[in-house]
């Protein structure tokens, strides 16, 4: 019996269409049978006709997990199939003929090094990924990838109030304990939320053998390897018995050596093809524990396991550290890995990437191949960067110029030129000095991003990435050919722009058209500068601006940090001065971001144009904000999309195109276009007035006025200012507009004041970390937190420091720590928020929030990994019991109890007193903060917009399945661990919950969470909302108790990242009371429901929402027979309903009935109680 796919079963011969133009439809499927030469079953699947050998390959070893085969090669017939042979040029197929299944037999083949060590590799591989190793490399954090959602699941739905079961700590939400005296049951802590989930107790190992490695008998002697021996292995199986087990070109077998003596020849009868099948003959211990391994990994969401490869996930900033058990393959993973040759000296970044673009685009399997390596090439690229950087801030790679001061060393590393961004060499003197560089340098990533997303210049630009690692920026680039090569007989490479230090600017005519096209998408108009030699120049960029002629005949941009116009009213207002805002703000180079440019450009067009045009089309503020009910609370829209390219009529605009060059020191205006610096300078204005009065007071609006705009955290909060185009610097000015319009707003006003905090305590942070040494960050961490946190000002408590024999070695960073108080903390955080925000934070803030929200926004933006501990208010969380107190476990309770209070006392004895909250020892890891590159698919993008204007136009069988096809195209392109891949997940699954597909609707819900859980974080705010949204699509499934428990655990999380007093909040109880209700839980059901109104008077009183929440209290009132309570509830919500929509409203009239009947049984029943 062959195994299926579900959508072929009964489908064995496919009818081929024909296409439009007569040529055969390669988007067909055909069905597949490979068979095996053992006795695995046959494995049976379909594919499109144009897949090829090796995409089959791929799935049969996918689908095999730990196969026993891996060398081996596919027969049609008696013919070899070569492994990118197109499926259609197998069958030979014509238009309308029947399609049979395609049968591959499954033929060994003899073993090269190289597909041995895959064997091997494949093998252990699975091992790591089903015993939960699957996490990414040390480099990018402690558990970095890690997934609590398999912790949580549970196919089960038999949890009911009284059932034994509920006392479980994952369903003590359904335990009677979980509610009475309880004001706040969702209050947790991390430590108890992830210590179920990270403790290595929890997720018991299933090992197949003690120890696996390669042999010390290592390499192969020539002798030997001419008698086809590749590698030798050696394998102590869990009955204790140790082989040493010789890798042939024919299979593996078991050799008589010894730890002591060579002698690779064979025993007899311990010989097969497979390492797999060696190790069953040899251990049925291996052969056991495989079976249940495989088992266990059927069972579960795969991607929960997978290794995630490709994308940089964001790393935990509070963990528990891995297990550190002893494991020889860890040391001797160069010599396992078969595809380490792909990494490192031997790859040619820059080639490689330029070529990827170079690829046709025509049809869209040329698109999805360019985009997909495209992708791939940069991802790979970030990864290497990201390691590179690390090494080199911890002095482990050489510098190429090591007589030169730290800020202006330079290094060459894998292929990858590395730099400090700094102002190494005075170029941005007049604009800053070094903060001036590390935003230049940032803004330039950007810039590239933008342009290979729009991907309409045939200018090439390099591969770059940002990292952020202990307190310094380091930028990674591609190497431009021929870069280091000494000038030649006088030329030079560069051939746009100007150097420092010469007076003529240099211009290449070849590069015009391009530079044309440039300048129209980035809406940059054609300016003209004067040369010292007289000659007149057309300029179509900043002068910041150069471009190289690589030796490969390439032309590269570089320096593109400038091409978006200045802020003309920000830099008017610190030429001005006149009160202590931004006095002394790091840098001159503030610019507007290209969102804002794009709304304002389409907005004066269309105004110009056609007022009625305008009125119709003009995309307001409220537009983006809409989106976010697509895009998860804030997620990032792809740039791309923000800035089309429309055709209007050309004199409409050249009046709305800008000059960068504006205000640049370098730059000056030739005599006979004096006029147009003043138009220039009111169209700035203009877009600064734009922004102040128009899209920074609509915003505010909208997240104050409608609590499901405003963001759950500061993260998702940057995202979103973002994307509507506001720079970051206009927080203070946010919070200022909310203090005068919307003071009642606590959870605004919160939100923004946590992030001009952390913002401010970044920069702080990473000054001192930038002194410090690797040895010495934990500590100056823990005492920066503990000053920022302190009581009191004057607290004068001394740091904790190293033994002496460190200090000795580090006495500046020794008297740093020494000299850094409470108050000095805070003073250079305050000068840091009142420079760069414009707002000076009360230092009564930090007693008033939330401690542990302002640590986690402050370790998330600088890379800090903490351990799992409760810092705060250790007194004040009060959790349910995990179990009922029974006679049978109250012994093992006690014990418990006792383990975990003398844990507490000794981590308290550490902490001489109440200032000391963080121990050097918390500060466990600092991770790089990466900002790459890597475009965004155009094409998969596309596909999501349509299904958006589907949506939109309430078609949504068409938007599903436009969505589906996005979905495949994300896949395709990104891989599975992406979060644009997360986001389509999600938007699919809520349009299946829509179309009422209930179970596929659960199933992508679970892969969004999953995604989303492992690459954006474990406690991000779209994590929260996949939780949420997942547990509506059980609840709507009628899986109540698992709808219960995602809500539950969400709700915990969103307490820890937010607070209690989130207006979003709303929506999340009524419909944990909904679902309570269901369940005949009807006083819990009340409590969750009259916690969501007691938040509707709070931010949103006499709204709509707090009618329809009300009306809900009066149900809940009424089932518990509070019947005048619920009248008074209902007669509220009426009064609302009939202010706002009318009295002549369907809901009105609805609210109108259910108070006559409320006020009409609560006359009955008090007659009753008289009589």
């Amino acid at each position: 019996m062959g195994e299926k796919d579900n959508h072929n079963q009964g489908n064995d011969n496919v009818s081929l269409e024909q296409t439009d133009s007569g040529a055969i439809d390669l988007d067909a499927e055909v069905n597949i049978d490979v068979k095996f030469p053992d006795r695995t079953p046959t494995l049976s699947f379909s594919l499109p006709l144009s897949s090829t050998i090796h995409d089959v390959r791929q799935i049969v070893l996918e689908s095999l997990l730990a196969p026993t085969n891996t060398c081996f090669h596919f027969a049609h017939g008696n013919e070899r199939m070569q492994p990118f042979t197109e499926l259609h040029e197998i069958l030979l197929v014509k238009p309308h003929q029947k399609l049979k299944p395609l049968v591959l037999n499954v033929i060994l083949d003899p073993y090269t090094e190289r597909s041995s060590r895959f064997h091997v590799f494949t093998l252990l591989d699975f091992l790591d990924r089903s015993n939960n190793k699957n996490y990414k490399s040390d480099n990018f954090g402690i558990r970095t990838g890690f997934c609590a959602f398999p912790e949580l699941d549970d196919p089960t739905d038999s949890y009911q109030m009284e059932a034994p079961e509920s006392s479980n700590l994952k369903f003590s939400i359904l335990n009677k304990d979980f509610w009475p005296d309880h004001p706040n049951p969702f209050k947790s802590s991390y430590d108890k939320l992830l210590s179920p989930i990270l403790s290595t107790k929890s997720s018991p190992q299933h090992n197949c053998f003690r120890s696996f490695s390669l042999s010390a008998w290592n390499p192969v002697p020539p002798e030997y390897a001419m008698q086809g021996h590749l590698l030798y292995l050696s394998i102590t199986t869990l009955e204790g018995q140790l082989y040493h087990i010789t890798s042939h070109v024919t299979g593996y077998f078991v050799n008589n050596s010894t730890n002591t003596r060579f002698d690779p020849t064979s025993q007899k009868d311990l010989y097969s093809h497979s390492l797999v099948a060696l190790l069953c003959q040899l251990s049925p211990l291996f052969k056991e524990n495989l079976e249940v391994l495989l088992d266990k990994y059927r069972q579960q969401d795969q991607i929960a396991f997978a290794k995630i490869t490709g994308s940089v996930p964001q790393a935990p900033w509070i963990t528990m550290p891995s297990r550190n058990r002893p494991d020889l393959t860890k040391t001797q993973e160069t010599q396992l890995n078969p595809y380490i040759e792909n990494q490192g000296n031997l790859r040619d970044w820059n080639e490689e990437i330029q070529s990827a673009r170079e690829m046709a685009h025509e049809s869209i399997q040329d698109r999805v191949l360019r985009e997909r390596l495209l992708v791939k090439t940069l991802q790979d690229f970030t990864e290497v960067s990201v390691q590179g950087a690390v090494d080199i801030v911890n002095g482990n790679i050489p510098p190429l110029n090591p007589l030169e001061p730290e800020g202006s060393r330079m290094y060459v590393h894998n292929n990858i030129f590395f730099s400090f961004g700094r102002d190494s060499v005075g170029v941005f003197q007049k604009h800053g000095g070094d903060a001036a560089a590390y935003y230049a340098v940032g803004k330039d990533a950007t810039t590239i991003r933008l342009l290979n997303q729009l991907d309409a210049v045939n200018l090439s630009s390099l591969g770059t990435c940002i990292v952020d690692y202990a307190g310094h920026r380091i930028v990674a680039q591609t190497i431009i050919p021929g870069i280091f090569r000494q000038l030649e007989l006088g030329n030079s490479q560069l051939i746009y722009g100007s150097v420092e230090g010469e007076g003529n600017f240099r211009f290449d005519s070849s590069l015009e058209p391009d530079l044309i096209k440039l300048s129209n998408i980035m809406h940059i108009k054609k300016h003209e500068l004067k040369n010292l030699d007289g000659t007149v120049i057309p300029l179509y960029t900043s002068l910041d601006t150069k471009g190289l002629l690589g030796s490969d005949g390439r032309k590269y941009l570089m320096d593109l940090y400038s091409l978006f116009p200045p802020d003309l009213g920000f830099l008017n207002r610190l030429e001005q001065n006149k009160s202590k805002q931004y006095a002394n703000y790091p840098h001159q180079l503030v610019q507007f971001r290209p969102e804002l440019i794009q709304s304002f450009w389409e907005s004066t067009l269309n105004e110009e144009q056609n007022e009625k045009e305008a009125f119709s089309e003009d995309k307001t503020i409220d537009e983006p904000l809409q989106n976010k009910v697509l895009n998860q609370n804030g997620n990032e829209v792809p740039e791309a999309s923000q800035i089309p390219l429309k055709i209007k009529d050309n004199a409409v605009q050249e009046d709305c195109l800008f000059n960068p060059n504006v205000r640049h020191p370098c730059y000056k205006y030739p005599e006979t276009k004096e006029d147009d610096y003043k138009q220039d300078i009111s169209l700035l204005g203009k877009v600064s007035s734009f922004l102040t009065t128009k899209v920074i007071p609509d915003f505010i609006d909208s997240i104050c006025n409608d609590s499901s705009f405003l963001p759950i955290d500061g993260i998702a909060l940057s995202r979103a200012l973002h994307r509507n185009g506001i720079n970051m610097r206009y927080l203070g000015d946010m919070l200022t507009l909310i203090f005068d319009r919307y003071p009642q707003n606590t959870a605004a006003l919160h939100l923004f004041t946590c992030e001009i905090f952390a913002r401010s305590a970044k920069h702080l942070i990473r000054d001192y970390l930038s002194r410090t040494p690797r040895c010495l960050r934990s500590y100056v961490i823990a005492h920066v937190f503990n000053c920022l946190l302190a009581a009191s000002e004057d607290d004068l408590s001394s740091p904790f420091l190293p033994e002496e024999s460190v200090l000795k070695f580090y006495p500046e960073t020794c008297q740093m720590l020494l000299s850094l108080s409470p108050k000095v903390a805070w003073d250079n955080l305050l000068k840091e928020s009142l420079s760069r925000f414009g707002y000076e934070i009360h230092p009564s803030f930090v007693k008033e929030a939330n401690h542990l929200s302002l640590i986690r926004l402050v370790c998330l933006k600088s890379g800090i990994q903490l351990a799992c501990k409760d810092y705060f208010n250790n007194e004040e969380i009060v959790e349910p019991d995990n179990q009922a107190p029974s006679p049978k476990n109250k012994k093992n309770k006690k014990k418990k109890k006792e383990k975990e209070k003398k844990a507490k006392q000794d981590d308290c004895s550490d902490r001489t007193n109440s200032f000391h909250k963080f121990l050097p020892k918390d500060i466990l890891n600092l991770v790089p903060v990466v900002k790459s590159t890597v475009p965004y698919s155009s094409l998969a993008q596309e596909s999501l917009d349509a299904s958006k204007v589907c949506l939109l136009k309430e078609n949504k069988e068409l938007c599903y399945d436009l969505l589906n096809e996005s979905l495949s195209l994300h896949e395709q392109i990104y891989g599975v661990f992406h979060p644009e891949v997360a986001r389509a997940y999600c938007q699919l699954a809520m349009i299946c919950h829509q179309l009422n597909k209930k179970e596929e609707s659960c199933s992508l819900g679970r892969k969004a969470l999953i995604v989303c859980e492992r690459i954006l974080g474990f406690d991000s705010s779209e994590t929260i909302l996949a939780y949420l949204n997942l547990a509506l699509y059980e609840f709507s499934h009628n899986r109540i108790s698992c709808a219960l428990v995602y809500s539950q655990y969400a709700l915990r999380l969103w307490h820890l990242v937010f607070g209690s007093d989130h207006p979003n909040m709303i929506t999340s109880y009524t419909n944990i009371g909904l679902m309570l209700r269901s369940m005949k839980l009807i006083p819990e059901s009340k409590t969750c429901i009259e916690w969501a109104l007691d938040l509707c008077r709070k931010f949103q009183d006499k709204s709509l929402t707090t009618a329809a929440v009300s009306l809900q209290y009066a149900q809940a009132l009424a089932l518990t027979k509070d019947l005048r309570q619920a009248s008074q509830e209902a007669r509220g919500a009426y009064k609302i309903y009939e202010k706002n929509l009318g009295s002549e409203h369907q809901t009105t009239k609805e609210a109108e009935q259910w108070l006559s009947q409320l006020i009409a049984t609560t006359v009955k029943q008090e007659k009753v109680t008289l009589q």
